[in-house]
């Protein structure tokens, strides 16, 4: 691709410079790799009468972009690409050659939505598919919309997960707003450890009512043992979990804890899926975000163990009292778990993923301490396609 100034020699004349039609020289990208230009010899200069410009359509596929935090479309050698790779983008860069260009994902990434410089129709991020197409517009330098998205699947695009109009056929959802005047025992099993802990629904509890319209609530609260637990989980037979690997999964929990862990009552916070049903210690096999104030400065982790050996990623998300979303990505292959706390991601973990049968499960457990605290959960939400 032309970068600028430049010249040309043909035909037995000496080098001589490319211009416009206006005499200036051409800019960054008016001559594309391909691309088919005509060049008139005005005795001084060659003429370059059709150059590419931000509103020049080429619509023959361009070369595939690898996907990437940033993802520089205004770069792109043609006005239709497809993306490569399993990163989130949360950018499509600042370059101003194209305005208006068609995108072909091969795989599953997550675009995240910004309100600014990525606008996507739902107002959430979107899950992608192979063969899902999307029509972008940039608004200005480093701000883009998108004005289009088709699923390879035909489906509509209604959520960040599937959501309404998701294929019953090749996705599984669960969703759970805990809508119950008791805990449903038959659906949601809990476990619990010492004096006075619990894990209970209702329209006001643990002195939260319900003022934000979260309709229905499940408390896990520890009791007052300084070593006390509770802990909900999705009730399954081992047979009837979840194997990463066996489609992508897309799991969001809306949750927080009414006092943040500190010195005085100190407890651990474990939001996700796991094979272990009490998560009053880490489990053997889990992928989930925990949280505690003396460890990583008191902000969240996101963690993969598998066979009781983790990796872990150390956001700078500090614990709060603030209604949060915990989501989990994993993909197809179970090679990647991505995750993000209120729409953003935290980075994705490649390593000890673990590949034991799971269900969505959280709790909070004590360790310093003997006046109760709670964890509060408004909602679970989760897909998985099929394969």
């Amino acid at each position: 691709a032309l970068t600028g100034a430049a010249t040309l020699a043909v035909s037995g004349l000496s080098t001589k410079a490319i211009k416009l039609a206006n005499g200036a020289d051409p800019s960054s990208g008016a001559m594309l790799t391909g691309g088919i230009y005509c060049l008139v010899y005005d005795g001084t200069n060659f003429v370059l009468t059709n150059p590419t410009t931000s509103s020049t359509l080429l619509l023959a596929r361009g070369t595939t972009l690898a996907s990437a935090a940033t993802v520089d479309l205004g770069a792109a050698d043609s006005d239709y690409v497809e993306i490569s790779g399993t990163t989130t983008i949360t950018s499509l860069g600042t370059t101003t050659t194209r305005n208006h260009i068609w995108v072909k994902f091969q795989g599953i990434l997550t675009l995240t939505h910004n309100g600014t410089s990525l606008i996507l129709p739902t107002g959430a991020n979107i899950t992608t598919a192979a063969g899902d197409t999307s029509e972008f517009v940039r608004i200005t330098a480093g701000n883009w919309q998108c004005v289009g998205y088709q699923r390879a699947n035909g489906q509509s695009l209604t959520s960040n997960s599937g959501g309404v109009g998701a294929d019953p056929i090749n996705t599984a959802i669960l969703f759970d707003d805990f809508y119950y005047d008791s805990y449903p025992s038959n659906i949601w099993s809990s476990n619990t450890s010492g004096t006075a802990a619990s894990v209970a629904t209702g329209d006001v509890i643990g002195g939260t009512s319900l003022s934000d319209n979260s309709r229905g609530l499940i408390c896990c609260q520890t009791g007052t043992t300084a070593t006390g637990s509770a802990t909900a989980y999705k009730s399954v037979s081992t047979n009837n979990r979840f194997l990463l690997g066996g489609g992508a999964i897309d799991l969001t929990w809306r949750a927080w804890p009414q006092t943040v862990s500190n010195s005085g009552q100190r407890f651990t916070l474990r939001i996700g899926m796991s094979d272990n049903n009490a998560l009053a210690i880490d489990p053997n096999s889990a992928i989930y975000f925990r949280h505690v104030d003396n460890v990583n400065s008191g902000n969240w982790q996101c963690v993969c163990r598998s066979g009781n050996i983790e990796t872990v990623i150390n956001t700078s998300v500090a614990g709060s009292t603030t209604k949060s979303l915990f989501r989990i990505v994993v993909n197809a292959s179970a090679t990647s778990v991505e995750f993000f706390i209120n729409g953003a991601s935290q980075g994705s973990i490649t390593t000890n993923i673990p590949t034991t049968g799971m269900t969505p499960c959280l709790g909070i457990a004590k360790s310093v301490g003997t006046t109760a605290r709670d964890l509060l959960v408004d909602y679970v939400y989760m897909t998985t396609t099929r394969v």
